[in-house]
């Protein structure tokens, strides 16, 4: 399905793998491994029942898309210290050079902001939505305030994400 050479279709395996796990890491999820494997399973029963796929990449993310929603839903929301909620590809061993630099930076920022941004880019969907005008009204302050706000955080952030990477490379 992915490569007709099959030394190839194993590196596209592994590197589609990978990009599910980081999918899964990016969204909070523990499992991404587990997420990932999942995805690839259901992709794989579809491949063999001859279901036609047109774009195979695409049509994977959007399993992924699926498997991560059915995942969220079926947990328990539980208040999270600061530490659990940066993303584990910014805190986990093995980390790249951008994931260094963002958690640097984050830690960086007064904790004030650094809990702003982390609270305004937390959650998906309408959850977004109504999670950030909830944000707004807590603040005391008009969603279109902070959404600026938010905007000059993150334009520092990322600053000081690019200055870090120019001292990296």
């Amino acid at each position: 399905m992915l490569d007709a050479d099959p030394a190839q279709a194993a590196l596209r395996y592994e590197s589609l793998r990978q990009k599910l796990i980081k999918f899964f890491e990016c969204r909070g999820a523990a499992c991404a491994p587990d997420l990932a494997d999942v995805t690839i399973d259901r992709v794989a029963r579809k491949v063999e029942q001859d279901e036609p796929i047109a774009a195979i990449n695409r049509y994977f993310y959007a399993v992924a898309r699926l498997v991560a929603l059915e995942h969220f839903s079926r947990q328990v929301p539980r208040e999270t210290p600061l530490d659990e909620r940066v993303p584990s590809f910014i805190a986990g061993p093995g980390k790249s050079h951008l994931a260094e630099c963002l958690g640097h930076c984050l830690a960086a920022l007064p904790g004030e902001q650094r809990n702003l941004i982390l609270d305004y880019y937390s959650d998906e969907r309408q959850k977004k939505i109504d999670s950030r005008k909830r944000l707004a009204a807590d603040l005391g302050i008009e969603l279109n305030h902070l959404r600026i706000k938010v905007h000059r955080i993150r334009a520092g952030l990322e600053a000081c994400v690019r200055k870090c990477m120019e001292k990296k490379a």
